[in-house]
């Protein structure tokens, strides 16, 4: 463990894989370690999420296991990335499969990809699948859930009100 010495007698701990960002002064705003890089501000334990996964995007989020902003060690990170290519564009057969036949002609008219979290969802505007289907049914789109078949069976039997 490395102490970073801040202003105003406060000390910040980063692991030992990161001494090298003890180069910097660092400094505290708001409860958060920064530096001054340009005219950005560069959080210390954003910093640290990026050298432990470079897939780490600007969107990503960090957060402190103990809620202390002043430990930016390692294992004190919890990292949740934005994934960059966040859809599999299902095809004509994969998209037939996976609704009822009547609605099948009038979907196919669009381009669907699946988000990580599973949904099938509009490329253009993130329109659930499983909600389209319920509206063509006549169902309230905000009062559906799926049955059996998880996120990706969209058939009318699996859409249950």
């Amino acid at each position: 463990m490395i102490e970073i010495q801040l202003p105003k007698g406060r000390v910040a701990f980063v692991s030992d894989e990161d001494a090298c960002l003890q180069q910097w002064h660092w400094h505290v705003r708001a409860g958060y370690v920064l530096r001054r890089e340009g005219k950005q501000d560069v959080l210390l334990h954003r910093e640290v999420a990026m050298r432990m996964s470079p897939a780490m995007h600007k969107d990503g989020t960090v957060g402190f296991y103990d809620r202390n902003p002043l430990n930016c060690q390692r294992d004190n990170l919890s990292l949740k990335a934005v994934r960059l290519v966040t859809m599999t564009c299902p095809s004509r057969e994969q998209l037939q499969a996976l609704v009822s036949p009547e609605d099948f002609e009038y979907l196919n008219q669009w381009a669907w990809r699946q988000r990580p979290d599973g949904y099938i969802v509009r490329s253009f505007d993130g329109a659930r699948l499983h909600q389209i289907v319920a509206r063509r049914m006549g169902l309230d789109k905000k009062r559906v859930r799926l049955g059996v078949g998880g996120r990706v069976n969209c058939r009318r039997e699996n859409i249950v009100a």
